[in-house]
C-alpha cells in the first residue's frame, strides 16, 4: 500500500499497516509510513508508545550503518525517554536504537570506562537529571559562602563529566535543564530570599548552561514544566511510586522538545517560513474583501489575534529566521496589505521571497528554495487550507507543513510550541540574515540583465576579507559548523571546544571570511580549518553559505590560504571531500580549483605554479 493510500486513513489503521508490512519484511515502507506518522500533529502518549514499540522492531531488521544508537542516562524511570527518543528520530527519517543506563547510574556510566556506555558505543547521548538530584548537593548550605561553595563544587562536578564524556565519546550530548522546585515554602517572602530553593535553582541552571562545552545542547524541560504548570508536569504519585521524572500525558509535549534538540545537533533545524496570506496573516481574501474588508488589527477580536500572529512572524525574522511568501493571489493586491494597512506590522523588506500567483504551492516552494539556495527540506510551510496542507505533505513530504486552520488566536502559541526554529544561541550575523537573503534575491534580479556571468559578479562590487579566527567568532563558527549541509566539504561538526584548540594551536589556522556587495554586508559566511603537517597542509573543513553561493568566494578563500602555506614553506595542499546526501554541490570543487585527485575522496595541489585563482571579489571591506 502506498503513501498516499495510507495518509486518509486513521493512525490505528496506519499501524496496522506498518505492522502487515514488517511481517512481509517490507521494512523501507513501513519506515516511511511510520515517518509520515512521527510527523502527524495530533498524537496520544498510546499512540507515541505504539510507534516506538514498532521502531524497536524496526531495528532488528535495519543495516546496522542505518542506525543511529542513542544512549539515555538519567536520575528517574527512562522508558518515556526512550519512547521519546524513538519518535523524535523517526519524525527526522532516522532509525534509532536506544540504550537505557541502569536506573539512577549515570555518574558511574560516565566515570567508568567497562560501563554500558562505552560498551554501546553511541552516537548520542541524553542526560535526563531531575531537579531534586541537584538540590541534593546544597542540603546544610545555609551561609551565603557554603551556598556559593557548593554552586562552584557542582559546576566542577559537570564540567568533569562533559570532560569525560568528551574524552571517551566525543559525541552530542543532550541534556535536561532542571527544573524549577514548584513548593512555595513561605510565598512572597521566597522570592525576597537572597537563596531559595527556586533561585539556587535557577542559578544552577544559569552557570551550567554558560559553563558548558559545545557538544552539549540544553533541552528546557523547564520551560515546558512552566507552561503545563509544575505541578501538573511532575505527578507526585508517579514520581514516588515509578520514579517518573514527568507524567506521561505531556509525552508529546516533552517528544516535540526533544525533537528540536535532535534536529539542531544533526544540523537540521529549519531555515525559513513560508507562509500563505489569506486566513493565514489576516482574516478574509484580500482579492475579494479588499484592504478595508479583511480582518487585521485592533478593531476586532478576530482581527487583534492576526494582529498577534503577525508580531511573532515578525520576532522569528528579526531571529534569523528567512521569511517567504508562497500564495495564490495577484501581487499587487496580495502586497498591497504590506505597504498600505495602517495595523500591518509586517513589511515587504521583511520578506525574502515573494510568490504570489496562481501555480500550485507546490512548484512555488521548489522554486523558492531555489532562489534562497536552500534545501527544501529546511522549510515550513503554513497553510490555512487543510486540502493544500495534505497536498503539500503527498507532494513535498521533506517540508514541514503546519495546517493553520482554526481560531487565529491560538496561531502563534501552535507555532512556537512547536519548536521548529529552536537554537542554543544566536548572534548579529543572524538577525542580517533576511537582508542578506534580499540582497541575493536583487542580485539574481541583477543577473537577468548582465550580459555574461562575469559582468554580473564585477556589477556585484563585491569586498571580500579573510582573517584569522577570533574568539568573539568562536560562536558563529560553532553554529556554522552544526547547521550547514550543502557547502560543507567534510561534514564533521567540530564544536566550540574543538575550534578554539584548533585556533590555540600553531600547527593549525583558522581562517573566517565576509563578504560585502553593493546589496548587503552578509558577515561572516565561511570559514576553513588547515592542519599543517610535515610538508602538507590538510584542509579539515570548510565551509560557506549557501547565500554567496557561485561568486567566486572559494577562489578568494583558497588564494588566502595558499599564500598562507606558501609563507610557511610548505609545497603541498591536500583536500577532502566526504559525500553526503546534502554535499553534492561541492563534489567537484577541488577538481575546479586545479586539485588533482590522488586517493578516493582526497584532492592534492601542488606549490608553487597553482597562484593564480580568479576571483571578481577585491580585498578588503569598503566602508
Amino acid at each position: 500500500m502506498s503513501e498516499e493510500a495510507v495518509s486518509g486513513i486513521t493512525i490505528a489503521k496506519q499501524f496496522a499497516v506498518v505492522k502487515k508490512m514488517l511481517m512481509e519484511r517490507d521494512f523501507a515502507s513501513a519506515q516511511k509510513i511510520l515517518h509520515t506518522i512521527a510527523r502527524t500533529e495530533k498524537l496520544g502518549p498510546a499512540q507515541y508508545g505504539v510507534m516506538a514499540g514498532l521502531v524497536a522492531e524496526l531495528v532488528k531488521y535495519v543495516a546496522p550503518s542505518d542506525v543511529f544508537r542513542v544512549a539515555i542516562l538519567g536520575s528517574h524511570t527512562t522508558q518515556p525517554i526512550a519512547t521519546a527518543v524513538r519518535c523524535a528520530f523517526l519524525s527526522e527519517g532516522i532509525v534509532a536504537d536506544v540504550y537505557e543506563a541502569p536506573f539512577a547510574a549515570y555518574i558511574q556510566e560516565i566515570l567508568s570506562p567497562e560501563s554500558g556506555l562505552y560498551a554501546y558505543r553511541p552516537d548520542m547521548v541524553v542526560i535526563a537529571v531531575g531537579a531534586s538530584e541537584a538540590q541534593s548537593h546544597f542540603e546544610g548550605a545555609v551561609t551565603d559562602d557554603a551556598i556559593q561553595q557548593a554552586l562552584e563544587k557542582h559546576t566542577v562536578h559537570w564540567q568533569k563529566l562533559w570532560e569525560t564524556l568528551n574524552l571517551r565519546l566525543g559525541k552530542p550530548v543532550l541534556q535536561h535543564v532542571s527544573e524549577i522546585p514548584e513548593e512555595e515554602f513561605l510565598g512572597i517572602a521566597e522570592r525576597r530570599a537572597k537563596w531559595s530553593p527556586s533561585r539556587i535553582a535557577e542559578v544552577i541552571n544559569s552557570r551550567l548552561i554558560n559553563s558548558s562545552p559545545g557538544l552539549v545542547r540544553w533541552v528546557d524541560v523547564d520551560r515546558l514544566a512552566a507552561r503545563v504548570g509544575r505541578e501538573n508536569w511532575h505527578d507526585q504519585r508517579l514520581l514516588h511510586h515509578g520514579k517518573y521524572g514527568f507524567s506521561p500525558r505531556f509525552l508529546r509535549d516533552y517528544t516535540v522538545l526533544l525533537t528540536a534538540a535532535v534536529r539542531g545537533a544533526l544540523g537540521k533545524t529549519p531555515k525559513a517560513l513560508i507562509l500563505d496570506l489569506d486566513n493565514t496573516l489576516w482574516g478574509g481574501v484580500i482579492g475579494d474583501d479588499g484592504l478595508e474588508g479583511i480582518r487585521l488589527g485592533v478593531d476586532t477580536p478576530e482581527g487583534e489575534a492576526y494582529l498577534a500572529f503577525c508580531r511573532y512572524v515578525k520576532g522569528l525574522g528579526q531571529r534569523g529566521v528567512i521569511l517567504g511568501i508562497c500564495s495564490k493571489n495577484e501581487f499587487s493586491t496580495a502586497t498591497e496589505v504590506f505597504k498600505s494597512h495602517p495595523q500591518m506590522p509586517l513589511r515587504l523588506e521583511d520578506f525574502a521571497v515573494i510568490s504570489c500567483n496562481w501555480n500550485d504551492k507546490a512548484s512555488n516552494l521548489q522554486k523558492i528554495a531555489e532562489e534562497l539556495n536552500i534545501d527544501i527540506s529546511a522549510m515550513v510551510f503554513l497553510d490555512d487550507n487543510p486540502a493544500e496542507c495534505e497536498l503539500m505533505r503527498q507532494t513535498l513530504p521533506a517540508v514541514m507543513t503546519i495546517d493553520m486552520d482554526g481560531d487565529p488566536a491560538l496561531f502563534a502559541r501552535k507555532l512556537d510550541q512547536l519548536h521548529l526554529f529552536d537554537l542554543q544561541e544566536f548572534s548579529d550575523v543572524d538577525m542580517k540574515r533576511t537582508a542578506s537573503y534580499q540582497a541575493r534575491a536583487l542580485s539574481s534580479r541583477l543577473k537577468m540583465t548582465a550580459t555574461d556571468f562575469d559582468s554580473y559578479l564585477v556589477s556585484l562590487e563585491m569586498f571580500g576579507e579573510v582573517w584569522v579566527a577570533a574568539q568573539e567568532d568562536v560562536a558563529r563558527l560553532a553554529q556554522m559548523e552544526a547547521k550547514t549541509n550543502q557547502f560543507n566539504l567534510t561534514t564533521r561538526r567540530w564544536n566550540a571546544e574543538q575550534i578554539q584548540a584548533f585556533m590555540a594551536s600553531p600547527d593549525h589556522d583558522v581562517l573566517c571570511f565576509k563578504l560585502k556587495d553593493r546589496f548587503a554586508d552578509h558577515g561572516l559566511v565561511g570559514f576553513v580549518i588547515v592542519s599543517y603537517q610535515m610538508e602538507e597542509a590538510r584542509i579539515l573543513s570548510w565551509l560557506l553559505s549557501c547565500r554567496v553561493f557561485s561568486r567566486t568566494c572559494e577562489e578568494f578563500i583558497l588564494g588566502e590560504l595558499l599564500r598562507r602555506a606558501e609563507d610557511r614553506g610548505v609545497p603541498v595542499i591536500i583536500g577532502e571531500y566526504a559525500a553526503t546526501d546534502k554535499n553534492a554541490v561541492v563534489g567537484s570543487l577541488y577538481l575546479r580549483l586545479g586539485f588533482v585527485e590522488q586517493n578516493k575522496n582526497e584532492f592534492v595541489l601542488y606549490l608553487p605554479g597553482s597562484m593564480h585563482l580568479k576571483t571578481l571579489i577585491s580585498s578588503g571591506i569598503a566602508s
